[in-house]
């Protein structure tokens, strides 16, 4: 088990003899023991599915910023908040009960709190084509008119089962006894389109809209939702991108030098190197923002620091596809994420292989405004 895993479940221990329900216990039992399959891990959080039939996703959460946990003595704590919006939800919609028999949480203590509901199956966004997703736009409709909002929406977040479109996580959730006024509902459409890739929002948007419009009237055009999402994600993943100065399941920062823990150092292994300390860590994040909107650019592995303030980058070049074939289009294309070479440093940025360019060295970048794509090709 990863080693976070392992030391968020070293703060609920003793926890199997506090819980109240069978439920609880039984899952706490799989999750101490091991049983589990790991979903997503934090230095907060741990996610699992577990259960005799793995027919449980628990969720454990121990908050460790300073005066998080005594905040939840006078706000509900995260996933209490989670369990209630679902009860609301199952008021509103009763037949949702029935694909979630199992929903439950109990705070241990104000830093330490456990959330458990029944396993859902269903299509996933990566599964979505376009009469799925016009299913999905009618059903998002469906939860503004039961009062549901999401302001930290991620596409991932929803799973269509059957006709229903049920919201996974709702530890960030707003849930109203009346309909979703529109400007919350046009900030749940930028982030859950700026939560897909660029080719995923193109494919799935003109679905997803019309699905919605068949519901509930839109106050907006598809192309300026579809270019507020592509700058929105832009900064989206300008933000994640700092994940790796953090230590998370991917990255294990040593002082100021970082390990990436969970990609594989395979494929053509290439070195950067620079002489100012701060300059390799944002060489680090900027590689990885550019992994993070697809864009062919070095995968960065490893930074090595010296006391001498001198570094070492290593990197691995992945696959590129899909390929960009001239320097003019790898520069438009790194325009539209809000990036720009300067033409002296242009030689020093790109490299070339079988064909194909690719993003080297990003210490020349300098940030601009992100160009939207072209919303011509929409219907």
């Amino acid at each position: 088990m990863h080693p976070l895993a392992q030391e968020l479940l070293g703060r609920f221990s003793q926890a199997a003899d506090e819980i109240s329900s069978p439920q609880l216990a039984v899952a706490m039992q799989d999750a101490l023991a091991g049983k589990g399959s790991l979903l997503r891990v934090s230095c907060r959080r741990l996610v699992l599915r577990c259960g005799p039939h793995q027919q449980w996703l628990l969720k454990l959460d121990a908050p460790q910023r300073w005066g998080e946990a005594w905040r939840n003595l006078w706000r509900p704590p995260a996933l209490a908040r989670e369990w209630k919006h679902w009860q609301s939800l199952f008021q509103q919609e009763p037949s949702w009960q029935h694909l979630i028999p199992d929903c439950l949480h109990q705070q241990l203590s104000p830093g330490r709190g456990v959330f458990l509901r029944s396993w859902l199956d269903g299509k996933k966004v990566e599964d979505w084509d376009d009469a799925a997703a016009e299913v999905v736009g009618r059903q998002f409709a469906y939860l503004h008119q039961l009062g549901w909002s999401d302001p930290d929406l991620q596409a991932e977040d929803l799973l269509l089962v059957g006709e229903s479109l049920l919201p996974l996580d709702l530890g960030h959730a707003l849930i109203q006894d009346k309909p979703t006024p529109p400007r919350w509902r046009r900030r749940d459409w930028l982030a859950l389109l700026a939560s897909l890739s660029q080719e995923r929002r193109q494919q799935l948007a003109p679905a997803l809209f019309r699905g919605y419009e068949a519901r509930q009237a839109l106050d907006w055009s598809l192309a300026d939702c579809m270019d507020a999402a592509h700058r929105q994600a832009c900064h989206a993943l300008r933000r994640q991108s700092k994940r790796c100065w953090r230590r998370t399941r991917d990255f294990t920062p040593e002082g100021a030098s970082i390990l990436r823990t969970e990609c594989p150092w395979q494929g053509d292994i290439q070195q950067l190197f620079g002489h100012q300390g701060s300059q390799g860590r944002e060489v680090f994040s900027r590689l990885y923002e550019l992994e993070l909107h697809g864009f062919p650019a070095l995968r960065p592995l490893q930074l090595q620091m010296q006391s001498s303030g001198q570094w070492q980058l290593t990197a691995c070049l992945p696959s590129l596809s899909p390929p960009l074939q001239s320097a003019s289009a790898a520069t438009q294309s790194l325009r539209h994420l809000g990036w720009v070479v300067p033409a002296e440093h242009s030689s020093a940025t790109w490299a070339q292989t079988e064909g194909a360019w690719y993003l080297r060295n990003p210490q020349f970048l300098h940030r601009v405004k992100p160009v939207p794509y072209s919303s011509t090709s929409l219907t």
